[in-house]
């Protein structure tokens, strides 16, 4: 095998990660090529803007002049420098681009890992690759799946066959969705449509950002909408992707969703709702209709990561997704020891003030 590394996307590369694309079952959206030519392009054009530094490495793996894996990856320079798969904080889900005619033996993945490792020792204080399934299609194992697993986490998915929506309408909140709806919007009568002018794509657009930015405000998170290339992504992602919206009889929006829809998997990527019609529940109301709705033929949702309540309420499927890390000099010991002290705060009311305090600052 041959091992490559370069910083940028050449004509070459560029070929065989189409190649590899096309019909393969093991491929994800947040690797597709479009995807990381977008986020590459927005952080370029407003690189000057951006307080977290970043450079972009693509590692590809080669046998017999056969390109059998390539891996999108970036180095974040702040407190310490992070090798991590490109495209944080969307890319929800990570796996290599994996050629789907050929499948590495354990030696092979052994050296891989071996290969990535030993490249990016100097490079950067600390691997962390996040959000990854174990196994692929067909049972087939990740191969960047180190051994020093850092922790898990589910991934909920909706199956939809044939028994889906069946099992659902018996469920206690489905029951309880439709006695919203007819108990707050009997009269405001609303409309599900699914976006495809470049307007209207705009005015879901405008909807999401300052409904988004509020919410992430006033929870504490860490709002990404206060990055300008951050927003630029987002914004394109919604001009080529697939919106869903509720607008209500005088055209304001309750709830959209921008979606992305690969390997007949939808991946509920980008919602946000109107906080005025929580009575009236306007984001699952909408996800309702997604589901319900027969013009796209996909045959899962994908929730992507988070534990929320309501995709636990939604789905009839789950996977574990494994964070790898490993630390690669004293400083990188030391932010694994801080990350490992910060989860076991995480959900405790002084962590929640300390969070408030810096975000003030």
């Amino acid at each position: 095998m041959n091992f490559i590394i370069t910083k940028n996307i050449n004509n070459e590369l560029k070929k065989d990660w189409n190649n590899i694309e096309v019909d393969n079952p093991i491929s994800g959206p947040f690797q597709n090529l479009n995807w990381i030519e977008n986020y590459i392009d927005s952080y370029n054009k407003f690189k000057k803007y951006e307080k977290i530094k970043k450079e972009f490495y693509f590692f590809y793996v080669k046998k017999n002049n056969k390109i059998l894996l390539i891996i999108p990856l970036q180095i974040t320079y702040s407190f310490i420098k992070t090798l991590q798969f490109l495209g944080g904080p969307f890319n929800d889900i990570n796996i290599p681009i994996i050629n789907p005619k050929y499948e590495f033996e354990p030696d092979e993945i052994a050296k891989i890992q071996e290969e990535l490792l030993d490249i990016f020792k100097k490079k950067a204080d600390l691997i962390f690759f996040r959000n990854q399934p174990d196994f692929f299609y067909n049972n087939r194992r990740n191969c960047l799946i180190f051994k020093k697993v850092f922790f898990k986490e589910k991934n909920y998915l909706i199956n939809k066959n044939e028994n889906y929506l069946d099992n659902l309408k018996k469920k206690k909140f489905w029951k309880d969705l439709e006695r919203r709806k007819k108990r707050y919007l009997e009269i405001d009568n609303y409309i599900f449509k699914i976006v495809k002018s470049r307007e209207e794509k705009q005015l879901a657009l405008n909807f999401f950002l300052k409904t988004k930015f509020h919410q992430m405000e006033k929870s504490y998170k860490n709002n990404y909408l206060r990055s300008k290339s951050y927003k630029n992504f987002v914004k394109k992602f919604f001009l080529k992707n697939y919106v869903f919206i509720l607008i209500n009889k005088h055209g304001k929006i309750l709830a959209c969703a921008s979606c992305i829809l690969h390997n007949n998997v939808l991946s509920y990527v980008f919602p946000a709702y109107n906080p005025a019609y929580n009575n009236f529940a306007a984001g699952q109301q909408l996800l309702k209709h997604i589901i319900n709705q027969n013009e796209l033929n996909f045959k899962k949702l994908d929730f992507t990561i988070g534990e929320e309540r309501y995709k636990q309420y939604w789905s009839n499927d789950e996977q574990l997704l494994t964070n790898s890390i490993y630390a690669n000099n004293f400083k990188g010991f030391a932010y694994v020891f801080f990350l490992k002290l910060k989860n076991k705060l995480k959900n405790t009311g002084f962590y929640n003030y300390i969070v408030k305090i810096v975000r003030k600052l």
